[in-house]
């Protein structure tokens, strides 16, 4: 199994396709990831340190009506565990998501999702966490 370290294109492909799998209302054409930081944390209560990646992610939603549609159906995958289900099917070892931020808007600027005007959901950070 692939863990989270490094978050390369293979991961991002994998995020990608898990949530076209996961979510009905988007496909994998509709991801666009902006960027993924790989995190490392150590506790002194662990002898092994614990990683993550925040990953910055546009979701085009194809019009402003289905803007709220994306919306739930994003928490939802984020929230009921299909989402880290589908990574791990897919080679990404995550113990977790947690949606951390979004955006929704008709038009996104380019301050608010770095890629321009669509009809998305910009996610301020999507946070994977392994082990």
């Amino acid at each position: 199994m692939i863990e989270i370290q490094p978050f390369d294109n293979t991961k991002i492909a994998a995020l990608t396709q898990s949530l076209a799998a996961t979510m009905t209302s988007i496909t994998a054409s509709d991801v666009n990831t902006l960027s993924a930081v790989q995190t490392v944390s150590n506790t002194s209560r662990r002898l092994l340190a614990s990683s993550s990646a925040d990953i910055t992610t546009q979701l085009d939603a194809g019009s402003t009506s289905a803007l709220t549609t994306v919306a739930t159906d994003l928490n939802r995958v984020a929230n009921d565990g299909s989402l880290v289900s589908k990574l791990s099917s897919n080679g990404v070892r995550a113990s977790s998501v947690k949606l951390l931020s979004a955006a929704a808007a008709e038009k996104m600027s380019t301050s608010s999702c770095n890629n321009g005007a669509i009809n998305g959901i910009c996610i301020g950070t999507i946070l994977l966490c392994c082990c």
